[in-house]
């Protein structure tokens, strides 16, 4: 697909932006954006629509349980440093060998980094000095987050952007996405299109907070 780019040098991005803010989630903005977008496609003016918001990064969170390691003598320092060591990648220390210094990173195999899970099997440390694996105090939290996370005004905020159909004026695609003002799925949203530099229009909820648009 090709489109004309902006007459202004400095400006990227597609001829259209519609920007969506809200004191919400990301998951209930994706909602609304998703939602935006499908009533956007029906009206057949825009022969294409993205929008930056993706919601499909996995993130694992390592959760300890503070009163187990307690027990163990172990301190929250103490799995932190380990764990920082064993996959963190940082210098040691430097060595010479035939006249060249390196440095020396202590980190663990890379097959035993492949997947998250071989987290729980690290050994660590006790007070006791015996050995001991993760997973006896600590378990993974596995979610999918957001890609970027976007601000506008220190709002939550997804842009959708598109390309209007041929023989569609840009007037009239930014009307269309006025009149679908995503305030109708949620109250507590608010909404600015884009035309190009130098054109704006505003759409703005009554009971909504701050937002802006680019």
């Amino acid at each position: 697909m090709a489109f004309q780019p902006p007459p202004l040098p400095g400006s990227n991005g597609l001829p259209i932006q519609f920007v969506i803010g809200t004191t919400g989630s990301f998951n209930e903005l994706e909602e609304v954006d998703q939602k935006f977008m499908a009533d956007a496609r029906k009206t057949g003016q825009f022969i294409f629509l993205d929008n930056d918001l993706k919601i499909d990064k996995p993130k694992s969170t390592v959760v300890f349980d503070r009163d187990k390691a307690g027990d163990l003598g172990l301190k929250m320092s103490d799995l932190g440093g380990s764990l920082a060591t064993m996959l963190g990648g940082n210098y040691a220390e430097y060595f010479s060998l035939d006249g060249r210094s390196y440095t020396m990173i202590p980190q663990v195999r890379q097959n035993d980094r492949l997947t998250t899970e071989q987290l729980l099997s690290y050994q660590i440390r006790t007070s006791n000095n015996t050995m001991l694996p993760l997973a006896t105090v600590a378990r993974l939290e596995n979610k999918t987050v957001p890609q970027a996370i976007n601000h506008f005004q220190q709002v939550n905020a997804a842009t959708v952007s598109g390309v209007a159909m041929l023989g569609v004026a840009m007037g009239d695609a930014l009307g269309t996405l006025k009149t679908l003002s995503p305030s109708r799925f949620r109250p507590a949203t608010r909404s600015a299109t884009q035309a190009p530099p130098g054109s704006w229009r505003r759409s703005l909820a009554a009971s909504s907070p701050p937002s802006c648009s680019r």
